[in-house]
């Protein structure tokens, strides 16, 4: 339910922050480039990033209107990396292992595209400290990173359909990790 929370978060409410400049918000906002189908795109909106114990765990990417729904890249974990289309109007639950569900019951293999082959490289820098006051009026010391990365990916569905990003870059600012 934590990842689903900072999930939700960072696909919807970071990339819509205000801030009081204009330019800087737009120099500051996450980015994802990568191509498809022959096109480049460089995304600012619908772009996310989960975070699962002050760790970076995956990247997201929300277009409906290319994939029909929202790309998930899970980090690799033993050599072992998750990835999946879920699509619009539905919510696919994640578990260790890459175990999936949609709902609590079995994905649809047709519209939900799993990974088959792909690559993610991140490396953080930037690092900032922080220190702020909470709303008790005690102070609260943290650090945020800039997170840059790569990476590629190809999904497919059980009929041998296939999704596939090429040369894939992403960067998300003031991450606290």
């Amino acid at each position: 339910m934590f990842r689903l929370l900072t999930a939700i978060f960072f696909l919807m409410v970071l990339p819509n922050c205000n801030k009081e400049n204009e330019n800087e918000d737009q120099i500051n906002k996450p980015k994802i480039s990568f191509e498809f189908n022959g096109k480049k795109y460089e995304i600012t909106d619908g772009v996310g990033i989960m975070l699962y114990n002050n760790a970076f765990e995956a990247i997201m990417i929300s277009r409906s209107d290319l994939f029909g729904g929202t790309i998930t890249f899970h980090e690799s974990s033993s050599n072992q990396y998750c990835a999946y289309l879920s699509p619009t109007g539905q919510y696919i639950n994640w578990n260790p292992g890459c175990m999936l569900k949609n709902n609590g019951n079995a994905i649809d293999s047709v519209q939900v595209y799993l990974y088959r082959t792909g690559t993610l490289n991140y490396t953080k820098s930037n690092m900032k400290h922080k220190k702020e006051r909470t709303s008790m009026g005690t102070w609260v010391e943290y650090d945020v990173y800039d997170l840059t990365g790569t990476f590629s990916l190809t999904l497919g569905n059980k009929n041998n359909q296939t999704i596939s990003l090429t040369n894939g870059s992403f960067i998300y600012y003031e991450i606290r990790l």
